[in-house]
């Protein structure tokens, strides 16, 4: 059996293992400490019965933006190599996907007019209703879409 992760690295990110089948076998909001994404890492090989030769992630690759706040950029960035180091050190491959990437593969995203605050709230609001469908028996939030939806990603193209 070959299971996959996806990570949405955030602040407000979260974790999502699904199954070769598609079925959701885990999902978690991002941990705050170094420890809490280390001990996310290992619940999702332990829901996978530790099968690091099955397992792929998907991990959405970061960059700063114009406008950003140094220190938010600091954390982010913070963030997203803490993912990366409990991946390496837990031994699971992974792959940084870039967002337009993984969205452009479930169709076009909405494009609509207003700031990009706007914009990005309509995206993120197709992606909950798209992790919905898959998964209507499973409570998703705006927070955790991205994750549920980088999970099938992989399952498809990785």
């Amino acid at each position: 059996m070959k299971y996959f992760i996806g990570i949405d690295p955030g602040v407000t990110g979260g974790l999502c293992v699904i199954d070769e089948a598609g079925r959701l076998l885990h999902l978690e909001s991002c941990p705050k400490t170094l420890k809490g994404q280390w001990e996310a890492i290992s619940r999702a090989r332990a829901v996978t019965g530790e099968q690091r030769s099955n397992l792929m992630c998907a991990i959405e690759s970061v960059h700063s933006m114009p406008k950003q706040g140094v220190r938010s950029v600091w954390t982010f960035s913070g963030n997203y190599h803490a993912w990366l180091m409990a991946l390496v050190a837990a031994e699971v491959a992974y792959q940084q996907i870039s967002p337009q990437r993984w969205m452009k593969h479930f169709g076009t995203m909405p494009q609509h007019s207003g700031t990009m605050a706007e914009q990005k709230r309509k995206r993120k609001h197709r992606i909950l209703h798209m992790a919905e469908q898959r998964y209507p028996s499973t409570k998703i939030t705006l927070a955790l879409a991205d994750a549920v939806m980088l999970a099938v990603y992989a399952k498809e193209q990785l």
